[in-house]
């Protein structure tokens, strides 16, 4: 069977390794196309290795995340992985991840051409519901509405849609192939790593903040959150990340009373835990708005066996009430703090438990290869 992986953006995301493992240890002759231009660094990508197979779609290049020349990219990479799978040997499934989702009507388009192959979509971001520019806007709300309907029109149409979490397959209710779609969470390896219960210190409370500083965390939120945290027991929060609001970050935090470790960016797991070990909670807290039911950040935390202060709705919220694995912060950021202070250091033990306990059981590694079964 010849399997057909297409992703506009990181091929060396996780949730990528994670779908090409699955159909090689099915058998399948596995193929992933990409952009030639990588997003984050804005700069040429030229070679790939890990022994993948891969193809590298030439897209124009983009400076700026939100922009009409990062639109027309994304047009071009749709159209051009079209025509390159249309000059290819037939596939037998076509895997793509949406975003973009002008990806959509082109895959659509080869799938009525070719109704023998199996079409399948994996919408891991919803774009423009996702981002907090523009929303309240009168004068965007015709443009990002087009938008939408680049992916929404198209999905029926697929043999099968997978969503990233609850919370998008609710929002795309009314535009998915009835019994023919599941929810597909981020999942990551598991390192075998269990954090040292010796480290917790029960004089002072340690919080982690992970992953990417940009203008989606809710710095003035987590702010009163600390505030309150200070005004009781000393607090220090551990930053492992970078970003375009790192600054700003750091001095809102140091502005209330809280003592700031910040390494920068860390992707050893080993290295990671060592911080976690001194941490009670890890931070999970975006902008009201921002439609997202699972962070990458939070699978990590969840991995590791930390606990999260989370305001993620649906889906995460459903996992801190369930498991008891953190903290859902409400409305009334100061009760939230009260509770989070009468935590004795058995009850974060236990929650640590929990964490690990509600990973395996959700989104193990195991667990998404049986959703990806039960498709195929």
């Amino acid at each position: 069977m010849k399997v057909d992986i297409i992703t506009c953006f990181d091929p060396y995301n996780t949730r990528i390794f994670f779908i090409e493992s699955f159909f090689v240890k099915k058998g399948c002759e596995v193929k992933t196309y990409t952009s030639d231009f990588v997003h984050a660094k804005k700069e040429r990508r030229e070679v790939l290795q890990n022994g993948r197979i891969v193809e590298l779609i030439h897209v124009p290049t983009y400076k700026k995340n939100l922009s009409p020349a990062r639109l027309f990219s994304h047009f071009m990479f749709s159209k051009r992985v079209y025509k390159r799978i249309g000059e290819d040997t037939k596939p037998d499934i076509i895997y793509a991840l949406v975003p973009p989702n002008s990806l959509c009507g082109f895959l659509v388009k080869y799938k009525g051409r070719n109704p023998d192959t199996r079409l399948i979509f994996d919408i891991y971001d919803m774009w423009p519901e996702s981002m907090t520019i523009g929303r309240s806007s009168k004068i965007l709300s015709i443009p990002f509405g087009l938008w939408a309907a680049l992916r929404n029109r198209y999905l029926k149409c697929a043999d099968f849609v997978f969503t990233e979490c609850v919370l998008y397959r609710k929002k795309l209710a009314g535009f998915l192939p009835e019994g023919k779609t599941d929810v597909l969470y981020i999942t990551k390896r598991e390192t075998g790593i269990t954090l040292d219960d010796n480290f917790l210190s029960e004089s002072e409370l340690h919080l982690c903040y992970l992953g990417s500083i940009n203008n989606l965390i809710d710095i003035g939120r987590i702010s009163r959150l600390v505030a309150k945290l200070t005004s009781t027991r000393r607090i220090c929060i551990h930053i492992i990340g970078e970003g375009e609001k790192r600054d700003e970050f750091i001095a809102a935090l140091e502005s209330v009373g809280a003592s700031v470790r910040f390494y920068g960016a860390i992707y050893d797991d080993n290295k990671k835990a060592e911080i976690f070990d001194k941490c009670h909670f890890g931070l999970n807290i975006m902008k009201p708005g921002v439609c997202v039911g699972l962070t990458q950040k939070s699978v990590d935390y969840f991995e590791a066996g930390l606990p999260i202060i989370n305001n993620i709705p649906c889906d995460t919220a459903h996992f801190v009430d369930k498991w008891k694995c953190g903290v859902n912060l409400t409305e009334n950021v100061d009760a939230t703090a009260e509770d989070i202070l009468s935590f004795t250091r058995e009850d974060i033990l236990q929650m640590r438990r929990n964490t690990k306990m509600m990973f395996s059981g959700v989104l193990s590694e195991e667990k998404v290869y049986d959703r990806l079964s039960k498709m195929l």
